[in-house]
């Protein structure tokens, strides 16, 4: 298995934590940005609010100096995500302040950073080998009318993996996929103030996705999977679309 160097955003807790675990099970250089500093020793961590986009550049720099040899990553793995609970009409200040957090952090900051990590693998030749895994979400495909700014933003990211998928700059150098689940025991989760009935009413196989699941998807696309499968999207919902 060739040694990667990883970047993995939101790896405190939740998905990003058992993606950081598994990875690091395998001999992989991880290094974690978070807005929470890691209570894990085992992974180096920069701590940030990666809504904080004009700052991006420079943590970059920073999370490549926590590794024995500061050369470029060559997997991103843009995991961290906030969710907000409204529906529409909402207060213009509110609507206003929440819209800007969730697709800064959400959309934004794994924007600005692929661009950043492609300009540090530059240039591209027949040695290339990178990979960017994108966490978007079941909601992505279908909306929520309780998760509005979250299931846009989600969206949004979608749509930017397949789109970098299609510049052939980057065929068989480069590849891009995005992780879709649904429901999965994390914080967020919790924060949705929803019983065990209502989270699984649609989830055929009658229970929430678990994080090492996830994790195990973010490793084979890490680790296996062919680039002709670029641009893919790799839902974890247990049948339920």
């Amino acid at each position: 298995m060739l040694k990667r160097r990883i970047l993995v955003t939101g790896g405190s807790r939740g998905i990003g934590r058992a993606v950081v675990v598994e990875l690091l099970k395998q001999g992989h250089d991880v290094v974690t940005i978070s807005r929470s500093p890691s209570p894990y020793s085992d992974v180096s961590s920069v701590t940030t609010d990666l809504g904080d986009l004009g700052h991006l550049k420079a943590v970059l720099s920073s999370a490549r100096e926590l590794l024995e040899e500061n050369k470029p990553f060559d997997v991103l793995v843009n995991n961290a995500g906030i969710c907000s609970w409204q529906k529409f009409p909402m207060q213009h200040l509110g609507l206003v302040r929440e819209l800007r957090r969730t697709m800064n952090t959400n959309f934004n900051s794994p924007v600005v950073l692929t661009n950043h990590f492609l300009k540090d693998l530059q240039p591209f030749d027949s040695k290339t080998n990178a990979r960017v895994v994108n966490l978007t979400s079941r909601v992505a495909h279908r909306g929520d009318s309780e998760e509005l700014f979250y299931a846009a933003s989600k969206a949004a990211l979608l749509n930017f993996t397949k789109s970098m998928s299609r510049d052939r700059r980057f065929a068989d150098k480069v590849g891009f996929w995005s992780v879709s689940p649904c429901w999965v025991e994390t914080d967020m989760m919790t924060s949705a103030g929803k019983t065990e009935t209502e989270l699984t009413a649609d989830i055929p196989i009658g229970r929430t996705v678990r994080t090492a699941e996830v994790a195990n998807v973010v490793s084979f696309l890490v680790n296996e999977a062919p680039m002709a499968s670029t641009g893919s999207d790799f839902a974890i919902t247990g049948g339920a679309f």
